[in-house]
């Protein structure tokens, strides 16, 4: 706070706000808000940070004397924006003409503009308004001068950009100014575009701020080049100022040679002179004009006159004909309506020659037609095996000897024996060849597309004579015999004529057990069988012993008589006598292995399947009967001896649990030693003390009931059950399934129960994790890592191995107490546990109530039944008295039961020793805990605690968890 008087002052650009403040005991007095008040009254309070408020008041509170000043509020001026420029792109001037380049400067006259310039636009640029043609008034001081080509720009134009808004001590913003265009005229030779500045000229570039214009200085300029297509000679020229010769023809011509073009090649020289005249009189640039001598190009397509070829011929035009256009070339292509040509291939040929230096393109083939073909002859193809030619020569060579036979033959005269170059035996019926028409020849195509047909192919030439028909496409024997083929004047020649040797077939079956003989008897001029060209036979089938001789000489005759024979037996081996085996008789009942089972309502039930064979210590399970027949050898047809196997040694393998006991006829009977599962498979028999389950318990297995050990090395599915009165161990997981054993419980992987699963046992459970199931055990359970959401009941303790091993939510019954890691979880789940009671005895006080619930019911209903009888006309004494007796017998039970709960509460209200729940993790809040009906709840974490439950006062105690403790019982794996 001060006094005195104060001014705030904003200077005109309200840029910056200042106080100065004079000493005055008449003055006001000031603190932070009347400072404000005063703000707010400008306008700018918001502008001013409540940091400098406070600063300038300290300033002018320590201030002794005089006046100061103090900057309270401050804005922002606007950035300056980037102008519009050009940015220069001058060469230097040619080396040697910078003398020559002085003097045309010196001597070039300022050019005026009238004030009332031209505006210059060039096509596609929006900043040409900045630029001006014509008279004015003009800067004579040059700034920049520098040497420039034809068509060359010069001087590029860059764009302006704005600059950056300001804002005042009121927070209003403050405009940049706009950035500032070129103001340039234009004199001669400088053409805008929206690149830049063009030089129409070669030349100097004058620049003198508002004015550009460029002096034409430069020497003559040319350039000779071939054209596009190799043929023409092309001349570019620039004239040069008046400070340069003019350029000699020769020079042009030289270069022209270099190219290769001679004399012959191009215009007169009288005739290039003229034009490079014209071109220095009205000082303007040519380009690509031709220098040689005028001639048209020429397309010519020439089609053969069968239209099977077509030719395309070109040359290229010269000077100033017409050149050659590959487009008009394309053109006359299709106007001639030649097709198939490969476009690709013709484009890629036609742009090699355009690009050639080559000036005619002869005889090149467009395309080809397509000869039509003529199709294939018709011919006969034979469908049978024609024999050998050694076989063909003697049976012609035996038939013609057979004059008898041969005479009923008419087509001898037209087909003798001497043309025959085939034979074939064949049957009734037989189709001996098939009819193959001529085909029509493959078409063919011309030039244009046009389709030409093919010929069609001559058809096929032959003769037919006895016993053959044609029938369609095929050739048919209507006899048996053989065919013969023969050839004639070009023709094909056919006949079937009765000739067939005799056939044998011998067959030995069951393994040379038995000969077998099928004769065919011979016809026309065959040969015929006889008994020794039998025995021949079986004797190159090796057939020796066994042989029916009457019957080989019995089926000889009835051959040669035309009769067939077939498969009659000719001779026949022994077979060997076996000695019998030893047998096997299973006595016992065995599981029928069927995996449904039908109840007497007719219901299919897949789950209880009869699928284990049980026994007993003594039970009489089958019996080994020694052989009975001894054995004795055989032979086959082929003499080989064969031998009778010995009576087989029965191989048994008996196992573990079998007793052999050998009776006086030599039976040995078998006997079980244990109880469990009787095995017998592949020779082997055993009593197995562990059933094993290779797979999961499902629809496969039905339900495991066994009276030992169970290993299931699976998983146990939902709705199953696994029952044993020994040990069971699960190699997978346990689902929504019923575990019962005598013994012990082991679960490799765990439990999830699905809240349907019970895992009961008389010993202990193990499990790697347990979820939503209902646990009883006599002895411990024993967790690899957590139980959730479970029933547990056990008269050892919960022990969990894993380092995060937990039991949360669920309730928890241990006898001797819990050692686990941690308890509840961090969502504060309801978790109940409770110890040192013996909850074998809580079960029995509950089953004792229920049978005593179901004996006072039967009391009341006897009573119910006594007061009818009473009340009714016709009282039966002996019937009352019978209903008395049975009410007394129970209320007597409920009296021995109701003793008997006192027993067992007494037994489960004592406490048990040593029992404590040992927490090496968290206690989470949430977590009940209870002992003899006494409860503790836990109400915040807390880490390494053990509970138990002090008899003295009746409550449940709670101390630090010390792992060095020796009554904390290292009963953990990791501990």
């Amino acid at each position: 706070m001060f006094f005195g008087i104060l001014d705030i002052q904003i200077e005109p650009l309200q840029i910056y706000a200042s106080l100065s403040k004079t000493d005055s005991n008449s003055g006001e007095r000031w603190d932070e808000g009347s400072f404000k008040k005063r703000l707010e009254e400008l306008g700018i309070i918001q502008w001013v940070p409540k940091a400098k408020i406070a600063e300038a008041l300290l300033f002018f509170e320590e201030m002794k004397k005089g006046e100061d000043h103090f900057i309270l509020a401050s804005g922002k001026l606007p950035g300056e924006p980037e102008d519009e420029k050009l940015e220069w792109k001058l060469m230097a001037i040619p080396k040697g003409l910078e003398k020559q380049a002085e003097e045309a400067l010196e001597k070039a006259a300022l050019p005026r503009i009238p004030k009332q310039a031209e505006q210059v636009k060039a096509k596609g640029f929006d900043k040409a308004s900045s630029f001006s043609r014509g008279s004015h008034e003009i800067n004579q001081g040059l700034i920049k001068t520098g040497w420039t080509k034809a068509n060359d720009v010069f001087a590029a134009i860059k764009s302006g950009k704005p600059g950056t808004p300001g804002f005042d001590v009121f927070g209003r913003s403050i405009a940049s100014r706009k950035p500032e265009k070129i103001k340039v005229h234009l004199g001669e030779n400088v053409v805008l575009t929206p690149k830049g500045l063009v030089a129409e000229k070669s030349g100097i570039v004058r620049f003198a701020g508002d004015w550009v214009d460029i002096i034409f200085f430069s020497p003559p300029d040319f350039e000779v080049k071939k054209s596009k297509d190799k043929v023409n000679c092309l001349l570019d020229y620039s004239p040069g100022s008046a400070q340069f010769k003019h350029l000699t023809i020769k020079a042009i011509l030289d270069h022209c040679s270099a190219l290769g073009f001679d004399s012959n090649d191009l215009l007169p020289e009288s005739s290039i002179q003229e034009i490079i005249q014209e071109a220095d009189e009205k000082q303007k640039a040519i380009k690509d004009v031709p220098l040689c001598e005028n001639k048209d190009a020429k397309v010519d397509i020439i089609i053969s006159e069968d239209k099977m070829k077509a030719i395309l011929n070109l040359e290229k035009g010269k000077g100033r004909g017409i050149p050659l256009r590959l487009q008009e070339v394309s053109q006359k292509i299709i106007d001639s309506g030649v097709k198939g040509f490969q476009k690709d291939v013709l484009k890629n040929d036609l742009l090699a020659f355009y690009n050639s230096e080559e000036l005619v393109l002869s005889d090149y083939i467009l395309c080809e037609g397509k000869v039509p073909q003529k199709g294939e002859d018709g011919r006969l193809e034979f469908t049978t095996s024609f024999v050998s030619p050694k076989s063909l020569e003697t049976i012609i060579k035996v038939s013609s000897q057979q004059a008898e036979e041969l005479g009923g033959i008419k087509s001898l005269s037209d087909f003798p024996l001497n043309l025959v170059k085939k034979i074939a035996e064949v049957d009734k019926d037989n189709i001996v060849a098939e009819l193959i028409r001529p085909s029509s020849g493959t078409p063919g195509k011309d030039v244009q597309g046009k389709i030409l047909q093919g010929e069609l192919g001559n058809v096929a030439s032959f003769m037919i004579y006895e016993n053959i028909e044609i029938k369609g496409q095929n050739i048919i024997a209507t006899k048996k015999g053989i065919l013969e083929v023969g050839q004639k004047d070009g023709k094909i020649l056919l006949r079937v004529r009765k000739h067939r040797d005799f056939e044998a077939q011998i067959v030995l079956k069951d393994e040379n057990m038995e000969a077998l003989v099928t004769l065919f008897p011979s016809e026309g001029t065959g040969k015929m069988i006889n008994s020794e060209l039998l025995k021949h036979l079986l004797a190159l089938h090796k057939v020796t012993k066994g042989i029916n001789y009457p019957k080989l000489e019995e089926i000889v005759l009835r051959c040669q008589e035309g009769e067939m024979i077939r498969r009659e037996s000719i001779a026949q081996g022994l077979s060997p006598t076996d000695g019998s085996p030893w047998k096997w008789l299973i006595k016992k009942q065995l599981a029928t292995g069927s995996r449904v089972n039908i109840s007497a309502t007719g219901k299919a039930d897949f789950r209880s399947q009869d699928r284990i064979t049980l026994v007993r210590p003594g039970e009489f399970l089958g019996e080994i009967h020694p052989p009975e027949i001894e054995p004795k050898d055989g032979w086959d047809v082929t003499g080989r001896i064969l031998k009778a196997k010995a009576s087989q040694t029965l191989v048994l393998d008996l196992g573990e649990g079998i007793e052999k006991k050998e009776e006086q006829d030599g039976i040995i009977k078998l006997y079980s030693q244990l109880e469990g599962e009787l095995y017998h498979e592949h020779g082997k028999m055993e009593v197995r003390k562990v059933h094993v389950v290779k797979g999961d318990v499902g629809n496969k297995t039905g339900h495991i009931q066994f009276n030992g050990n169970v290993r299931v090395e699976g998983n146990v599915l939902d709705g199953f059950k696994v029952i044993a009165q020994g040990n069971i161990y699960i190699t997978g997981t346990v689902q929504a399934a019923l575990i019962s054993a005598e013994g012990d419980i082991t679960v490799e992987k765990g439990i999830a129960g699905a809240e349907k699963a019970i895992i009961r046992s008389k010993g202990s459970i193990t499990a790697q994790f347990v979820q939503d199931a209902t646990l009883l055990a006599v002895e411990n359970i024993i967790l690899g890592k957590s139980a959730l959401r479970c029933q547990i009941k056990c008269n050892g303790k919960v022990i969990t191995h894993h380092e995060k091993g937990a039991l949360i939510g669920g309730s928890i019954k241990a006898k001797m107490g819990c050692e686990v890691n941690n308890i509840g979880a961090i969502s504060g789940v309801k978790t109940e546990i409770s110890f040192g009671q013996d909850y074998l005895f809580g079960d029995q006080i509950e089953n004792e109530e229920r049978e005593i619930q179901k004996l006072q019911m039967g009391v009341l209903k006897i009573a119910k039944e006594m007061h009818e009888m009473e009340t009714s006309g016709h009282r039966n004494m002996e019937a009352l008295t019978g209903k008395r007796q049975e009410k007394f017998q129970l209320l007597k039970l409920i009296e021995k039961r109701k003793h008997r709960m006192i027993f067992l509460k007494e037994k489960f209200d004592q406490h048990v020793e040593g029992s404590e729940l040992h927490v090496s993790g968290i206690a989470y809040s949430g977590v009940v805990i209870e002992s003899h009906q006494r409860y503790k709840h836990v109400e915040q974490d807390i880490r390494m605690v053990a509970y138990f439950f002090d008899q003295k006062t009746g409550k449940i105690g709670e101390k630090p968890l010390v792992i060095g403790d020796p009554k904390y019982k290292k009963t953990r794996k990791d501990s």
